[in-house]
């Protein structure tokens, strides 16, 4: 409220001082109003006032006024963030002091040519902290794009290699993965098994139920294989209704005994909830080694084991022979 007091006798004493001539009081009235508005944090309406004063023609306008003028102005800008505007009018102030010391050489003494070096160096280790701090600004906000950009391509590089209808893994996760894990096998009692699983006659599930339910069929057995694999093994849609299963640090043994729970549980689970007389069955082939294989050649010998499976009538495990 004093603020907008003072504001209001100030404008008072300009239209006094412009009707009787004062220019000096009028510019100091107006260097008052913006520094006023300064301090209320209105930085544009002090900035315009400014300018304005600024902007005069210089023989309207004293010299000590005119730096008064500048000083403020750099400090309007540099509360506001604005780093070159206001390494501007640090080099103007620079200017004008330079100026002033050439036209007060000849007739001043050795302490005011002194004291303005002491000014133009104050001048100037103002201007390159200015100049630091906008460095460091300039570099936190590289940063911060840096790392979202980062957070960006890894969601990316996540999404290309998730399947969009399921949410497990994909074709080109498992071409990533498959490799790279059986390459790390060591040999001894535990290994990984490789599990081609397929859902039994999906094709006839799509046509009496319609693709709606065959989706939320995938889904749910999607969520199912998930629950009962461990978060060290892998689960990835291959593609239609089959998905591959990568079970890590287990023995054949206990592939086996996986692969035996997960049929069972896929054959019992409760379908009815997405359709009444739906009812799903599963069939498996699997892979074991122990030790690096050529990855496809373990692929295709758990495929060839699901297809045996197939042929013996569905709903069952076959275990391929070893390569």
């Amino acid at each position: 409220a004093r603020y907008d007091e003072a504001l209001a006798e100030l404008a008072q004493g300009r239209e006094l001082a412009r009707c009787g001539d004062f220019t000096a009081l009028q510019h100091r009235a107006d260097l008052a109003e913006a520094i006023i508005l300064h301090r209320t944090g209105q930085l544009p309406s002090a900035i315009a006032v400014l300018q304005r004063v600024l902007a005069l023609p210089a023989e309207q306008i004293e010299y000590e006024m005119r730096v008064l003028a500048h000083e403020a102005l750099y400090r309007v800008y540099k509360d506001g963030g604005q780093f070159e505007p206001a390494l501007r009018q640090l080099e103007r102030l620079r200017q004008l002091e330079q100026s002033l010391a050439d036209k007060r050489s000849s007739t001043q003494g050795w302490a005011i040519r002194k004291e303005l070096e002491i000014t133009s160096a104050r001048l100037e280790t103002e201007r390159e902290r200015l100049k630091a701090e906008h460095e460091r600004l300039r570099a936190v906000r590289l940063e911060a794009e840096k790392s979202v950009a980062e957070a960006r391509m890894s969601e990316l590089e996540q999404a290309v290699l998730v399947d969009a209808l399921t949410g497990v893994g994909n074709r080109r996760c498992l071409d990533r993965e498959g490799p790279e894990r059986l390459a790390q096998l060591q040999g001894g009692f535990d290994g990984m098994a490789v599990v081609v699983l397929d859902l039994d006659y999906f094709k006839s599930i799509n046509d009496r139920f319609g693709h709606a339910i065959g989706d939320d069929t995938l889904r749910k057995v999607a969520q199912l294989v998930v629950l009962h694999t461990r978060s060290v093994d892998l689960v990835v849609r291959y593609g239609g209704e089959e998905f591959v299963l990568l079970l890590m640090e287990t023995s054949q043994e206990a592939a086996v005994a996986t692969c035996e729970r997960l049929r069972l549980a896929l054959m019992d689970y409760d379908w009815s909830t997405l359709h009444p007389l739906l009812h799903v069955t599963t069939s498996l082939g699997m892979a074991w080694q122990n030790q690096p294989q050529d990855w496809q050649a373990v692929l295709r010998a758990a495929d060839l084991a699901l297809y045996q499976a197939k042929h013996k009538g569905r709903n069952r495990l076959e275990v391929a022979p070893a390569l």
